[in-house]
């Protein structure tokens, strides 16, 4: 079962209804694009491009159901994202109508929140809605169908066509002579009820379609793809549909009194025996029918009593529980929306009503995102102006100690300085210490060996001054001692004071004399 593409719906259901230009050539195997929008976003709106997950919604007995789908890649059946369940009190709806606006809203909030997604496809409750199907000759173009739909719509319906919502769908035949199409039309203000319901709620409704329609899907994809009866009832409202290939092929609701069982059951019995009438006539060549499916609050004895008349019709009986309505709204969810051709009772089409919504959200995307930028911004620009004060003031703080401590510093830099000066002059003395110990081991080396010489002090001077004090036994002691100190490079032509050892201190002696060379002082 496929659907196909989007239409824009318009409240005056008359004949200037916009349509799409198609090629003038006959063609009954793809479905018509009835009311092409061409309202798409631009391709640099990627952003927004994967789709979002689209919620069935359903009320069936006094319930509102939702579902949301997710098809898999891998599988050829969809896998449940979301599912949920809202009770509606008595009289919330009654008839098909909506009755308690604020009761119904809430409930439609409330299934909101559950399923988490703002889109949704809305099966529409009651017996307020009218359809009939329409044959054509299949020789007419894609460009004649529509004419000759726009035609049957304008004229065709049970109420003025400014008030109602009408749309229409092809349905595949077996006979390649015929072309049909099936007309739905709901009074505009039972739709506009529902709808600003949903909207109040919070819900973009992307397409509203009577809850038989939604029915006929679900019984499609969960039992069987060959013709079907279908028996729906509310509790005030029955339905009647014959299925196949999900499309309906025959429906019609109506009111059946219920306050006798027993006529009840009569009036169902007797509609059941039409249905099979009108399916052995089916214009569309369709097979038999082989099931009936039961769906709603029918009573047991009400059931049973159908199924022994479907028995022997030669119909096999089920009973399709009411809770799977919104899968049939969750199936069509899953279609790509240029390819959903399926009825919808609602001003806009589905295409159009997405691309509205998607372009809203982009706005308020980008409106939030602005917002947040110039937050950002003015964050940033009164963080980067407090940072500039503080520091500003702390390097003022900062130049203000240095000013008060400057004479402080001229005089540390002006004794750093001397002391600069003092230490070189300490490190050139100090460089030449190793040199002057040589010479004074040299001094030591030559009175070594004279036991009568005695050295008291030794002076040396970076002239190359040398003067020597001490005390000897005899005078060949002295001599000794002056002809070692030649003899070791220390000087030449030392000489002793002649009258030493006439001046009454014996002994006691000074020789000066300078080194031979006072470079050997400085060199390394």
């Amino acid at each position: 079962m496929k659907l196909s593409l989007s239409k824009t719906k318009k409240k005056d259901a008359g004949p200037d209804l916009q349509k799409s230009k198609k090629p003038d050539t006959a063609s009954s195997d793809k479905p018509i694009n009835k009311n092409k929008t061409g309202l798409r976003l631009p391709a640099i709106f990627s952003l927004l491009n994967s789709r979002h997950p689209v919620a069935g919604l359903a009320i069936v007995d006094n319930n509102l159901y939702g579902i949301t789908l997710r098809q898999e890649k891998n599988s050829s059946k969809p896998s449940v994202v979301g599912n949920a369940s809202i009770f509606l009190a008595q009289g919330v709806i009654v008839n098909g109508q909506v009755s308690d606006a604020e009761a119904l809203t809430a409930a439609f909030s409330k299934i909101r929140s559950k399923l988490k997604t703002p889109f949704c496809i809305f099966a529409m409750p009651g017996e307020a809605w009218w359809s009939k199907l329409f044959f054509f000759p299949a020789s007419l173009t894609n460009k004649q169908f529509e004419e000759s739909m726009a035609f049957h719509r304008s004229l065709d319906l049970p109420w003025e066509s400014q008030d109602v919502y009408a749309d229409w769908e092809e349905i595949s035949m077996n006979e390649s002579d015929k072309r049909a199409a099936l007309i739905v039309a709901t009074k505009n203000n039972t739709a506009d009820l529902f709808l600003e319901c949903l909207k109040k709620a919070g819900w973009t409704v992307l397409a509203v379609e009577p809850a038989a329609l939604s029915m006929i899907r679900a019984i499609a994809h969960f039992e069987t793809d060959s013709p079907a009866m279908v028996l729906g009832f509310d509790g005030s409202v029955v339905e009647e549909m014959i299925i196949w290939k999900g499309k309906m092929h025959f429906g019609r609701a109506f009111k059946v009194p219920n306050n006798d069982a027993e006529t009840f059951n009569k009036n169902i019995e007797l509609e059941l025996l039409r249905l099979n009438t009108y399916a052995a006539t089916e214009p569309l060549g369709m097979p038999k029918p082989a099931n009936l499916f039961f769906i709603g609050s029918f009573t047991p004895d009400t059931i049973s009593r159908s199924m022994r008349v479907a028995s022997s019709l030669g119909l096999s009986s089920k009973i399709f529980a009411s809770a799977a309505m919104p899968w049939g709204t969750a199936l069509r969810g899953l279609v790509p929306l240029s390819k959903d051709t399926f009825i919808s009772l609602m001003p806009l089409g589905t295409e159009e009503a997405y691309s509205r919504r998607r372009a809203f959200l982009f706005a308020e995307l980008a409106i939030n995102f602005t917002l947040l930028v110039a937050f950002t911004l003015t964050l940033t620009f009164g963080g980067a102006l407090l940072f500039i004060r503080n520091e500003s003031q702390s390097n003022l703080d900062r130049l203000a100690n240095l000013q008060g401590s400057a004479e402080q510093l001229s005089s540390t830099i002006a004794a750093a300085q001397e002391f600069n000066e003092i230490s070189a002059k300490a490190a050139s003395i100090a460089s030449q210490i190793p040199r002057w110990d040589l010479i004074y081991q040299k001094i030591l080396a030559s009175s070594s060996g004279i036991s009568g010489l005695k050295i008291t002090e030794v002076n040396l001077n970076s002239s190359g001054s040398i003067q020597i004090t001490g005390s000897v036994l005899t005078s060949q002691d002295l001599i000794a001692f002056r002809n070692a100190l030649q003899n070791n490079d220390l000087g030449r032509d030392i000489r002793i004071p002649p009258n030493l050892f006439e001046s009454g201190a014996l002994g006691q002696f000074v020789l000066n004399f300078n080194l031979p060379d006072t470079q050997v002082l400085f060199l390394p």
